[in-house]
This record gives C-alpha cells, sequence and structure tokens, in this order.
C-alpha cells in the first residue's frame, strides 16, 4: 500500500510485475476462485442497479466489460422487447453463452469479444458499464467513455453503475474500497463531481445520478 500511496500506481504490479488480469489469466486456478467470489457480490451489484434505475425504453443494450453476461440477462428477462450485446475480452466473456441460453434469451443476445480500449460495438441505444470504471485511472477511463461515445447512437444514454464516494468526511464503504482499486489496479472510486468531469473529458454529459439501498449508484450520460 505505501508504494502505491506514493506513487499512484498499482502495488500488485509493482509486487507481481504484471497486473492483476493478466496474472488471473496466466492462473485459471485462481481466475476460477475470483469468478466465484465475485459472484454473489455482483448479483447483489446488479439488483441494486435494476432497483435504482428504469431501463424501460431501451431497444438495443450493449454491456461493456459484461464478463458472463448476468446483467444483460437479468435486463432482458424484465424487459422482453430489449435485445442486448455481450462485450468484453474473450477469456472474460467464456461462460456468458450458458448464461444467457439457461435465462432464456439466448435468442435477443449476442456476445461480442473485443478490448473496449479499443472500440465497442456501435449502435446501441444505451451502454452500459457496471463496475467498470473503476477499475481504471482517469485517462484509461476516459478512453473507454469516448470509445462508447463514438459508438453511441442518436439520443442514446450511458449508464454507469458504480460506487459514488460522498463529498467530506463521512463514513462510506466507498472510501475502503477506492484503497482496494488503488493497490490492486491503479484505479479509483469517484466522487459525483468528478464522474461528470470524466463524462465531459469524453463528450459526454451527465445528467442524473439515481441512489440505490447499496453503496451502489447509476448515474447516465448522453452526448454533449
Amino acid at each position: 500500500m505505501a508504494h502505491s500511496v506514493r506513487t499512484g500506481r498499482s502495488a500488485f504490479e509493482h509486487v507481481f510485475g504484471t497486473d492483476w488480469w493478466t496474472h488471473l489469466e496466466s492462473r485459471p486456478d485462481l481466475g476460477a476462485l475470483f469468478d466465484r467470489a465475485m459472484g454473489n457480490d455482483t448479483r447483489q451489484v446488479h439488483a441494486a442497479a435494476l432497483e435504482a434505475y428504469d431501463f424501460s425504453g431501451v431497444r438495443r443494450l450493449v454491456d461493456v466489460g459484461g464478463g458472463h453476461g448476468h446483467l444483460a440477462a437479468a435486463l432482458l428477462r424484465r424487459h422482453p422487447g430489449m435485445t442486448a450485446t455481450v462485450h468484453d475480452r474473450p477469456q472474460a466473456m467464456a461462460g456468458a453463452g450458458a448464461v444467457l441460453a439457461e435465462a432464456g434469451v439466448a435468442d435477443r443476445a449476442s456476445v461480442v469479444g473485443g478490448d473496449f480500449f479499443e472500440s465497442v460495438p456501435p449502435g446501441g441505444d444505451a451502454y452500459v458499464l457496471c463496475r467498470v470504471l473503476h477499475d481504471w485511472d482517469d485517462a484509461r477511463a476516459e478512453r473507454v467513455l469516448a470509445n462508447v461515445r463514438r459508438a453511441l447512437s442518436g439520443g442514446g444514454r450511458v449508464v454507469v453503475v458504480d460506487a459514488v464516494v460522498p463529498e467530506g468526511d463521512v463514513p462510506h464503504p466507498a472510501k475502503a474500497m477506492d484503497l482496494t482499486m488503488l493497490a490492486l489496479h491503479g484505479g479509483r472510486e469517484r466522487t459525483e463531481a468528478e464522474f461528470a468531469k470524466l463524462f465531459d473529458a469524453a463528450g459526454l454529459r451527465h445528467t442524473g445520478t439515481w441512489p440505490s439501498s447499496s453503496p451502489i449508484s447509476v448515474l447516465t450520460a448522453e452526448a454533449a
């Protein structure tokens, strides 16, 4: 942690000589353990997002960094008129097809591998980034959002599901998580004002924040 505090960079990379994701890919046993550990947390985050924000009216959803497709599956079950694309690194989406099929929504979903630092699938009218931006520093988070901005259809929206750090010296779980993200990835949790600044830098305009009963909030943005 001292390395991260002094430099603002990942202590994990300093110790292991590689980033967190590459390390997990090189150790499938640890990767599988991590996926299982995250499963329950992910379900709670998705439930909080669905509680906080109404996705009605979305025709084509693109779940950027969507992993195994659990959020897309939940949204497709809730909204029969919606189609969805799950986009992530191919290794991260290994189980997405099975998840979508088990949910009975595979006929309205597609799985597209790629690197969201390079591009994201075009044509969506809603792009969801669930617990994606907090993994990255501002420069890399801005790059992801700029790629989403380029792909966004006219009148579309960006939906970010992440913790929002409250202003001032008040307790909040995101403050502990902020230290964890710094040490693991060089990432960070953000205040609402910091999210708005990030949107602005990517050519987007912050349009609203919807808190949930959990530490997770939903923030929306549209093309500036």
